[in-house]
């Protein structure tokens, strides 16, 4: 008999969160696939997965799966991480106002 492991195309894609789901369920080194659910690392009690998505930051029931749940941890930080570039440009804008409105005012010069 011949054996054929389920695909780990999205595993691989989010490699980073789906090593902080294994961590966060106790079973860093669990092989897991992109058919893999988090029934498959927990025991089957609300409470496991309440703990879960309290670590994680995101929703985690019983027939999540592992690839959806990293797949959810990678927007939550894509989100985070364009929020703090929205406020650093705009701290930047505010605390540079004068000097830009400065070189907006500046006549450009023609070409020679």
């Amino acid at each position: 008999m011949e054996f054929e492991l389920a695909p780990t195309v999205r595993i691989d894609q989010f490699k980073t969160e789906v090593r902080r789901i294994l961590v966060a369920a106790g079973h860093e080194e669990a092989l897991v696939t992109d058919w893999s659910t988090i029934s498959d690392l927990v025991d089957d009690e609300p409470d496991d997965y309440r703990r879960l998505s309290d670590a994680l930051g995101v929703r985690v029931e019983a027939h999540s799966k592992i690839a959806d749940i990293a797949e959810a941890l990678s927007s939550q930080t894509r989100d985070a991480t364009n929020t703090e570039v929205r406020t650093a440009t705009k701290r930047m804008m505010v605390k540079h106002r004068k000097s830009l409105e400065r070189l907006a005012s500046v006549p450009k010069r023609s070409p020679r």
